[in-house]
């Protein structure tokens, strides 16, 4: 008769354990406060992009460029930007982005695969202080939406393609602090 009761108890107690941990919800991550939105992070980018395209197309013109030289002229490529060789996050704030990012996919139906990093360059615009053409690097979720194949005998996972960036979630930008750094690894 002990035995039985006891069996019973420690069932349920076990019983009402597995319910608590079944019903526990993560607790709720709040939006970090350097996010930047799909048009912010495309802008950055972009500019980052041509600025680069048009120092490296400039660079590779070398027959004008010799030409030039026996000239005594020197042409110089400048960036309109200053340049950074790194940036700089610290732990938690990473800690806390990742955390807000995969609530955000779990809520937004996304299967979060992982993260791009993208370089960018702050437009020439004088509110933006001491950031104006200063170059920036900012993270970027990226994954698929969860839907599952109707029909299929497998959900097969898209082997052969990259994911996308998850633009429903704002990226995360403004590492460091002050000037970009030059300095090399």
């Amino acid at each position: 008769m002990k035995t039985t009761l006891l069996k019973r108890a420690s069932m349920f107690l076990a019983l009402c354990v597995l319910i608590a941990l079944g019903s526990c919800q993560p607790p709720e991550v709040d939006k970090p406060k350097k996010t930047i939105d799909k048009e912010q992070a495309a802008k950055l980018s972009g500019r980052f992009v041509e600025e680069l395209t048009e120092l490296m197309e400039g660079q590779q013109d070398t027959a004008r460029l010799n030409q030039m030289q026996k000239t005594g002229f020197i042409p110089r490529a400048t960036a309109d930007f200053k340049l950074a060789s790194h940036t700089y996050y610290t732990v938690e704030e990473l800690e806390h982005y990742f955390a807000w990012v995969k609530q955000e996919a779990r809520e937004k139906g996304y299967k979060l695969e992982g993260y791009r990093f993208y370089f960018g360059i702050y437009p020439d615009d004088e509110e933006l202080g001491e950031k104006q053409n200063f170059m920036t690097m900012f993270i970027s979720p990226a994954g698929r939406k969860g839907d599952k194949q109707e029909g299929a005998m497998v959900n097969v996972p898209f082997m052969f393609s990259a994911p996308e960036n998850i633009e429903e979630i704002d990226s995360y930008n403004y590492g460091g602090n002050g000037d970009p750094p030059t300095n090399s690894y």
